[in-house]
């Protein structure tokens, strides 16, 4: 059900790149081999593609917005399939589930913010906000509750990005794609990172 539900996900039209990371993200906590199979082919072909997707290196990229579930709950909640506001509005991850979605976060967005682009922040999810579908997507910044475990890499991501111009400007090659490991480089003329 979590790759039906993440298949279904309008995010898969208006944003492709980052909705396959999500779909091959959630794959890695299943045991179906159809589910891995159907992801990674998904990711692949995106991401051979992604040439033709991007627009150019200013292109904004992101993993969430108003228009989607919040990512921390996309890539670790349950399918909100048939469930009714009132379930959607009091449904908070459990400590496991969020711990899940912390590090597959963290993941998508080293992913995102290492791909030709400008990796764009839906406003708290750099912080580990939670919620569904709008409104509980929408709601108040969670002042003096921000964790820092997410914080703090997508911090460390943003200063990398800053000092390599490579992320600004280099080409992008997929190296490798298999269940539980994506390799790819940023390449430019003064340098090389996998």
């Amino acid at each position: 059900t979590t790759i039906r539900f993440a298949l279904q996900h309008k995010q898969r039209k208006l944003f492709p790149i980052p909705w396959t990371m999500t779909v091959w993200l959630k794959s890695l906590k299943t045991s179906s081999r159809r589910a891995v199979k159907t992801s990674n082919a998904l990711l692949r072909s995106t991401m051979k593609a992604f040439k033709r997707f991007l627009v150019s290196n200013m292109q904004m990229n992101l993993l969430g917005s108003h228009d989607t579930i919040r990512i921390l709950t996309a890539l670790s909640g349950e399918d909100p399939s048939e469930k009714n506001n009132d379930y959607l509005f009091s449904k908070k991850l459990s400590e496991s589930e969020y711990n899940n979605g912390k590090r597959l976060l963290i993941s998508a967005y080293t992913i995102l913010a290492t791909l030709p682009g400008i990796p764009s922040i839906y406003y708290a999810d750099e912080v580990g906000m939670q919620g569904y579908s709008d409104p509980f997507n929408r709601l108040s910044f969670p002042w003096g509750k921000e964790d820092d475990d997410i914080l703090s890499p997508y911090k460390k991501i943003g200063k990398l990005r800053r000092e390599n111009t490579v992320y600004k400007k280099g080409e992008f090659k997929l190296i490798h794609l298999c269940r539980n490991l994506l390799v790819f480089s940023r390449v430019d003329k003064d340098s090389e990172f996998i």
